[in-house]
């Protein structure tokens, strides 16, 4: 309680010291009034009494500056915000330039184009080996009929054998048809390919005009 007495009268007594200077030194500089206020302080101090400080502006020239403490939520607004821009791990990544999606989308394009016509070429390959291998197993079985039927002595043998010579020869025209209809579907294949600008190097067209 004495403490607060003593400081109370210290603030007092120290303004007391101070009016006159700021009342009737107004011509005075402020560093001539710091240094008579720091000469009556020591004269204070001596006595036993310690008055409150009082901060002049030789003080606060002579205090080290402040240092800025950057917000934490700054910082991590400047650190987030790159990664979510270059699509960091855990995150969305980032969209590509639309010019990056066009070439994507062409270039899938093109590789759908081009299983699309391979799938076409395989089938029409396909087809055409299968007449080729038929009208080929008829030729085979006609043209050994034709030597049996020239070697049998047997009248009623060669009769018989001369019936399923007609039927071979008649089975034979039919495989023909289907062949030159099998070889003309993949003439037609090819002038459209041809027709649509694609590259030939996609169904690498090796036929021969006769299969």
């Amino acid at each position: 309680m004495a403490s607060k007495v003593n400081a109370k009268l210290c603030v007092v007594l120290l303004g007391a010291l101070l009016l006159p200077h700021l009342v009737t030194s107004s011509a005075q500089s402020l560093g001539e009034v710091a240094r008579q206020v720091r000469k009556e302080r020591e004269a204070l101090e001596k006595k036993g009494e310690v008055p409150v400080r009082v901060f002049t502006n030789d003080d606060i020239a002579r205090m080290p500056p402040i240092p800025i403490v950057e917000s934490s939520h700054e910082g991590e607004a400047k650190l987030t915000a790159p990664s979510q821009q270059a699509g960091a791990p855990g995150g969305e990544p980032a969209s590509l330039p639309a010019p990056a999606q066009a070439r994507k989308a062409k270039g899938e394009e093109r590789e759908e184009l081009k299983e699309y016509w391979q799938a076409r070429f395989r089938t029409a390959r396909g087809a055409l080996a299968h007449a080729k291998d038929e009208q080929t197993l008829v030729e085979d079985e006609l043209r050994l009929l034709q030597i049996q039927q020239a070697r049998e002595l047997d009248p009623t043998r060669s009769r018989k054998l001369n019936g399923q010579i007609d039927a071979s020869a008649i089975e034979l025209e039919v495989r023909r048809a289907a062949m030159e209809k099998t070889r003309q579907d993949m003439e037609k294949l090819k002038e459209e390919f041809k027709n649509s600008g694609a590259p030939e190097d996609w169904v690498q067209m090796k036929d021969s005009p006769g299969q």
